[in-house]
């Protein structure tokens, strides 16, 4: 026969067990949840501040089509079945900002930045203590910069001038040129 202090134990032991198991569910699941939607809300920003970059042109229209642009993004969250809303849109002259929502006056600004947030619902970690949500953000930046360098390796693609006082340059219009990289 068992001894009294033995009852019991495999119980405790499997509810231990079934409690480690469940954090452990919950840190590979939640977690890896949360870690697509930084991916999904990192892509929509990314991808609005571009666009609203794009719309900068000195004036308080060329903001308003940033902030139309950044509106009307397609990019979605929650494997693109959940809208993205409240996204805010801050314009600076220089990367590093001030950054204002309103820039009054608008010219000279050709930077923007778009934060956005989601709260997202966790399945397991509230089994284990964890909140029953998190918070995910993602913040991206874009401008419009003069390139006076080309190293990036755009610059073999680029023709030279080959006669500046010509209205085309050398170049015949209409006339293909192939364009090749030294070898």
């Amino acid at each position: 026969m068992r001894d009294q202090l033995q009852r019991g134990f495999v119980l405790i032991t499997a509810g231990v067990w079934a409690a480690a198991m469940l954090g452990m569910l919950g840190l590979a699941v939640d977690v890896g949840r949360l870690y697509i939607v930084k991916s999904e809300l990192q892509t929509f920003a990314d991808s609005a501040a571009l666009a609203a970059a794009l719309e900068l042109d000195g004036s308080a229209e060329g903001l308003e089509r940033a902030r139309n642009a950044v509106a009307t993004n397609a990019n979605r969250w929650n494997f693109a079945t959940a809208v993205i809303n409240g996204a805010q849109t801050e314009f600076s002259t220089s990367p590093t900002g001030p950054w204002q929502s309103n820039p009054i006056p608008a010219t000279s600004h050709r930077f923007a930045r778009v934060s956005v947030s989601a709260s997202v619902r966790l399945l397991f970690l509230p089994v284990v203590g964890a909140g029953s949500s998190g918070t995910v953000r993602a913040v991206a930046a874009a401008g419009q910069v003069n390139k006076t360098s080309f190293s990036e390796g755009t610059f073999p693609f680029s023709p030279f001038a080959h006669d500046a006082s010509d209205a085309n340059f050398g170049f015949v219009p209409g006339y293909h040129y192939t364009l090749r990289w030294a070898a």
